[in-house]
Protein backbone atom coordinates (compact mmCIF):
# COMPACT_ATOMS: atom_id res chain seq x y z
CA UNK A 1 0.00 0.00 0.00
CA UNK A 2 1.61 3.44 -1.26
CA UNK A 3 1.69 5.99 2.07
CA UNK A 4 1.85 9.43 2.41
CA UNK A 5 2.50 11.97 4.99
CA UNK A 6 1.75 15.58 6.70
CA UNK A 7 5.01 16.82 4.97
CA UNK A 8 3.54 15.72 1.34
CA UNK A 9 1.78 18.31 0.68
CA UNK A 10 -0.42 19.47 -2.83
CA UNK A 11 1.39 21.89 -4.84
CA UNK A 12 -0.21 25.15 -5.12
CA UNK A 13 -4.02 25.87 -4.07
CA UNK A 14 -6.92 23.03 -3.78
CA UNK A 15 -8.57 23.13 -7.11
CA UNK A 16 -11.74 21.33 -7.32
CA UNK A 17 -12.55 19.78 -10.51
CA UNK A 18 -15.75 21.81 -12.68
CA UNK A 19 -18.18 19.18 -13.61
CA UNK A 20 -17.59 16.49 -11.88
CA UNK A 21 -20.35 15.88 -9.19
CA UNK A 22 -19.60 12.25 -7.29
CA UNK A 23 -22.96 10.60 -5.65
CA UNK A 24 -21.86 8.89 -2.28
CA UNK A 25 -23.69 7.76 0.57
CA UNK A 26 -24.52 4.22 2.25
CA UNK A 27 -25.65 1.03 0.29
CA UNK A 28 -29.15 0.49 -0.50
CA UNK A 29 -29.68 4.36 -0.46
CA UNK A 30 -31.06 4.80 -4.08
CA UNK A 31 -27.87 5.63 -5.43
CA UNK A 32 -27.79 3.15 -8.52
CA UNK A 33 -31.60 3.89 -8.94
CA UNK A 34 -30.63 8.04 -9.11
CA UNK A 35 -27.94 7.33 -12.09
CA UNK A 36 -30.36 5.49 -13.80
CA UNK A 37 -32.83 8.88 -13.53
CA UNK A 38 -29.85 11.32 -14.53
CA UNK A 39 -28.85 8.99 -17.37
CA UNK A 40 -32.55 9.57 -18.82
CA UNK A 41 -32.37 12.77 -18.59
CA UNK A 42 -29.48 13.25 -20.54
CA UNK A 43 -26.74 13.66 -17.82
CA UNK A 44 -23.59 11.76 -18.22
CA UNK A 45 -23.07 9.09 -16.01
CA UNK A 46 -20.10 7.18 -14.79
CA UNK A 47 -21.30 4.01 -13.63
CA UNK A 48 -19.92 2.58 -9.96
CA UNK A 49 -17.54 0.62 -11.64
CA UNK A 50 -16.29 1.20 -15.56
CA UNK A 51 -14.36 -0.83 -17.82
CA UNK A 52 -11.27 1.06 -20.04
CA UNK A 53 -14.25 2.78 -22.08
CA UNK A 54 -15.94 4.05 -19.31
CA UNK A 55 -18.96 1.54 -19.70
CA UNK A 56 -20.75 0.01 -16.64
CA UNK A 57 -19.69 -3.42 -15.28
CA UNK A 58 -22.66 -5.33 -14.51
CA UNK A 59 -23.15 -6.31 -10.59
CA UNK A 60 -21.50 -9.72 -11.42
CA UNK A 61 -18.57 -8.46 -12.78
CA UNK A 62 -17.73 -5.99 -9.71
CA UNK A 63 -14.53 -7.39 -7.99
CA UNK A 64 -14.81 -9.29 -4.86
CA UNK A 65 -14.58 -6.72 -1.54
CA UNK A 66 -11.42 -8.74 -0.46
CA UNK A 67 -9.54 -7.80 -3.42
CA UNK A 68 -7.87 -4.47 -2.91
CA UNK A 69 -6.00 -3.82 -6.17
CA UNK A 70 -9.09 -3.77 -8.78
CA UNK A 71 -11.23 -1.66 -6.28
CA UNK A 72 -8.42 1.33 -5.86
CA UNK A 73 -7.42 0.89 -9.87
CA UNK A 74 -11.80 1.66 -10.61
CA UNK A 75 -11.45 5.01 -8.31
CA UNK A 76 -8.09 5.69 -10.33
CA UNK A 77 -10.11 5.01 -14.18
CA UNK A 78 -12.71 6.52 -13.28
CA UNK A 79 -11.13 9.83 -12.48
CA UNK A 80 -9.76 9.90 -15.41
CA UNK A 81 -12.87 9.04 -17.24
CA UNK A 82 -14.33 11.79 -15.64
CA UNK A 83 -11.81 14.35 -16.42
CA UNK A 84 -11.65 13.62 -19.60
CA UNK A 85 -15.77 13.50 -20.51
CA UNK A 86 -16.14 16.80 -18.41
CA UNK A 87 -14.72 18.63 -21.29
CA UNK A 88 -17.81 18.33 -22.81
CA UNK A 89 -20.83 18.48 -20.24
CA UNK A 90 -21.17 17.60 -16.69
CA UNK A 91 -20.31 13.91 -15.31
CA UNK A 92 -22.03 12.56 -11.94
CA UNK A 93 -20.17 9.90 -10.74
CA UNK A 94 -21.88 6.68 -8.98
CA UNK A 95 -19.50 6.70 -6.18
CA UNK A 96 -15.80 7.86 -6.27
CA UNK A 97 -12.72 7.19 -4.28
CA UNK A 98 -14.29 8.59 -1.46
CA UNK A 99 -15.69 4.85 -0.91
CA UNK A 100 -12.32 3.71 -0.80
CA UNK A 101 -11.80 5.92 2.56
CA UNK A 102 -15.54 5.02 3.51
CA UNK A 103 -14.67 1.04 3.31
CA UNK A 104 -11.37 1.49 5.37
CA UNK A 105 -13.02 3.62 7.80
CA UNK A 106 -15.87 0.77 8.25
CA UNK A 107 -13.46 -1.99 8.35
CA UNK A 108 -10.10 -0.83 9.07
CA UNK A 109 -6.53 0.21 7.67
CA UNK A 110 -7.93 4.19 7.18
CA UNK A 111 -4.76 5.62 7.71
CA UNK A 112 -2.69 3.77 4.73
CA UNK A 113 -6.36 4.39 2.61
CA UNK A 114 -5.68 7.59 3.20
CA UNK A 115 -2.07 7.56 2.69
CA UNK A 116 -2.83 6.13 -0.57
CA UNK A 117 -5.42 8.57 -1.65
CA UNK A 118 -3.12 11.62 -0.88
CA UNK A 119 -0.50 10.48 -2.55
CA UNK A 120 -2.95 10.21 -5.44
CA UNK A 121 -4.10 13.73 -5.41
CA UNK A 122 -0.15 14.74 -4.85
CA UNK A 123 0.67 13.19 -8.25
CA UNK A 124 -2.93 14.17 -10.20
CA UNK A 125 -4.27 10.33 -10.69
CA UNK A 126 -7.29 11.50 -8.53
CA UNK A 127 -9.29 14.49 -8.55
CA UNK A 128 -11.28 16.23 -6.42
CA UNK A 129 -14.99 16.71 -7.53
CA UNK A 130 -16.93 19.86 -7.48
CA UNK A 131 -19.41 18.71 -5.27
CA UNK A 132 -20.25 15.35 -3.01
CA UNK A 133 -23.58 14.87 -2.78
CA UNK A 134 -24.44 12.23 0.03
CA UNK A 135 -27.02 9.92 0.57
CA UNK A 136 -27.99 9.11 4.18
CA UNK A 137 -29.82 6.17 5.22
CA UNK A 138 -30.18 4.24 8.63
CA UNK A 139 -28.66 1.62 9.20
CA UNK A 140 -31.80 -0.70 8.93
CA UNK A 141 -32.67 0.80 6.03
CA UNK A 142 -29.72 -0.38 4.51
CA UNK A 143 -29.96 -3.74 5.27
CA UNK A 144 -33.87 -4.28 4.56
CA UNK A 145 -33.44 -2.85 1.02
CA UNK A 146 -30.77 -5.09 0.24
CA UNK A 147 -31.91 -8.59 1.90
CA UNK A 148 -32.68 -10.02 -0.92
CA UNK A 149 -28.75 -9.68 -2.42
CA UNK A 150 -26.98 -9.51 0.61
CA UNK A 151 -23.61 -11.43 0.64
CA UNK A 152 -23.41 -12.31 4.38
CA UNK A 153 -19.81 -12.48 3.96
CA UNK A 154 -19.27 -9.06 2.95
CA UNK A 155 -18.92 -6.47 6.03
CA UNK A 156 -21.59 -4.09 5.07
CA UNK A 157 -24.08 -7.09 5.24
CA UNK A 158 -23.18 -6.53 9.08
CA UNK A 159 -24.48 -3.42 11.68
CA UNK A 160 -20.96 -2.86 13.01
CA UNK A 161 -19.59 -1.92 9.78
CA UNK A 162 -22.35 -0.09 8.35
CA UNK A 163 -22.78 2.10 11.74
CA UNK A 164 -18.67 3.07 11.13
CA UNK A 165 -19.21 3.95 7.69
CA UNK A 166 -22.88 5.93 8.07
CA UNK A 167 -20.25 7.85 10.78
CA UNK A 168 -17.70 8.42 8.41
CA UNK A 169 -20.69 10.07 5.61
CA UNK A 170 -21.83 12.24 8.51
CA UNK A 171 -18.40 14.27 8.27
CA UNK A 172 -15.89 12.84 5.95
CA UNK A 173 -13.47 15.38 6.67
CA UNK A 174 -13.56 15.12 10.34
CA UNK A 175 -13.10 11.07 10.17
CA UNK A 176 -10.18 11.06 7.89
CA UNK A 177 -8.53 14.16 9.52
CA UNK A 178 -6.66 11.57 12.85
CA UNK A 179 -5.13 9.72 9.84
CA UNK A 180 -4.23 12.52 7.64
CA UNK A 181 -4.51 16.23 8.04
CA UNK A 182 -3.53 17.13 5.18
CA UNK A 183 -6.08 14.91 3.29
CA UNK A 184 -8.65 16.37 5.54
CA UNK A 185 -8.41 19.82 5.06
CA UNK A 186 -8.49 18.92 1.09
CA UNK A 187 -11.50 16.95 1.56
CA UNK A 188 -13.27 19.89 3.35
CA UNK A 189 -12.86 22.05 0.72
CA UNK A 190 -15.52 20.15 -1.66
CA UNK A 191 -19.21 20.84 -1.01
CA UNK A 192 -20.88 18.42 0.61
CA UNK A 193 -25.37 18.03 0.11
CA UNK A 194 -27.00 15.47 1.95
CA UNK A 195 -30.15 13.88 0.84
CA UNK A 196 -32.04 11.90 3.16
CA UNK A 197 -32.57 8.81 1.33
CA UNK A 198 -35.46 7.62 3.96
CA UNK A 199 -38.10 8.71 1.25
CA UNK A 200 -38.94 6.69 -1.72
CA UNK A 201 -36.37 6.18 -4.93
CA UNK A 202 -38.18 8.58 -7.24
CA UNK A 203 -37.90 11.01 -4.76
CA UNK A 204 -34.70 10.58 -4.02
CA UNK A 205 -33.78 10.84 -7.33
CA UNK A 206 -35.63 13.81 -7.92
CA UNK A 207 -33.68 15.52 -5.24
CA UNK A 208 -30.20 14.33 -6.83
CA UNK A 209 -31.07 15.95 -10.21
CA UNK A 210 -32.37 19.05 -8.64
CA UNK A 211 -28.65 19.39 -7.02
CA UNK A 212 -26.84 18.24 -10.50
CA UNK A 213 -25.65 21.10 -12.35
Amino acid sequence: MTSSSDDQMLEGPVVRFAGVVAVEGMPGAGKTTAMTVLADRGHTVLGEYTDDHARSLTLAAHPHHDDEHPHLANWLRKDSQARRLARASCVVMDRNWLTALGWAASVGGLPDRAGWAYSQLIAGRLILPERWIILDCTVETSLTRRREHLDLTHPWARTEPLDRLRAFYSDPAAAVRPALHALADALATVPVMRIDAEADRDTVGRAICEATP
